[in-house]
């Protein structure tokens, strides 16, 4: 019998989406910040939709979220450090950090720089 390998991505993102709705509430509340304050959202990118349903729970636009996936397709771990490289970042800017991953994980950091 030759092994079978495969990835249920609906049920994976599902997952993470399930996930990240309650964790954005929890991180802007610990982080102290409305979603106004945000000047920058730094996120993993792998593809549009997911994308767009990040910005959507932040509720932020396009403008504050260099997207990468369409130039570069999923990067993996590198999306975050060249998401930084297509920000204007100022001091005092604040930005936060979504990262999400197959493993049915996902990290919020924020930042003020």
């Amino acid at each position: 019998m030759q092994p079978s390998f495969g990835m249920e991505m609906t049920e994976i993102c599902s997952k993470i989406i399930r996930l990240l709705k309650r964790m954005v509430p929890c991180t802007m509340k610990a982080l102290g910040r409305d979603y106004t304050d945000i000047d920058f959202l730094i996120q993993h990118q792998v593809g549009y939709k997911p994308y767009q349903v990040v910005l959507n729970m932040f509720q932020t636009s396009a403008d504050k979220s260099p997207a990468t996936y369409a130039r570069f397709g999923n990067l993996a771990s590198a999306s975050i450090p060249v998401c930084f490289d297509f920000c204007d970042i100022k001091s005092g800017d604040r930005a936060i950090i979504n990262s999400t991953g197959s493993g049915i994980v996902a990290t919020h950091l924020g930042l003020v720089f």
